[in-house]
């Protein structure tokens, strides 16, 4: 009897214990997930992010298409009278969607791709700019400096 009351005993501390790790890692999820929130911009008492995924959620002061305004990559350099700088690129502008990529793998090699691609053509870019979704257009082209854009983008 004694031993199968403690054998209760470990198999309920066992559950208590994985119970409580399940616990801690949803708080640091959250804790992120929050932390991402006010480096996008957004209040929390302004936006309910739901837990499943293929929702749509819009910020009701923004009416911001949040899981499509995701950024991927930010400006970190720009260089004055470049083309990105002429067209209203901006530093510390947060890249959603450039043409036609919009997050994936292989960016920064598809980014070039796209402007390599489209040089001369303007370029649709869709940018959060200080919590506000920034719709501009941009043309690659070749100037007297460095790339076809004269600025860098960093993943975010």
């Amino acid at each position: 009897m004694g031993l199968e009351l403690l054998t209760v005993c470990e198999e309920a501390k066992k559950s208590c214990d994985f119970s409580e790790k399940i616990d801690r890692t949803w708080r640091r999820r959250e804790s992120r997930r929050e932390e991402k929130r006010r480096w996008l911009g957004f209040p929390r008492e302004d936006i309910d992010i739901p837990m499943t995924s293929g929702f749509s959620v819009t910020s009701r002061p923004m009416e911001v298409d949040v899981l499509t305004s995701i950024p991927f990559a930010m400006v970190d350099e720009i260089t004055e009278s470049s083309p990105a700088a002429e067209d209203g690129l901006q530093l510390g502008d947060q890249v959603v969607k450039f043409g036609n990529v919009g997050g994936g793998d292989n960016l920064l090699q598809r980014l070039a791709a796209e402007a390599q691609s489209n040089q001369g053509q303007a370029v649709s870019i869709q940018v959060m700019r200080q919590g506000a979704k920034v719709d501009l257009s941009v043309t690659p082209r070749i100037w007297q400096g460095r790339g076809l854009l004269g600025c860098h983008f960093r993943l975010v």
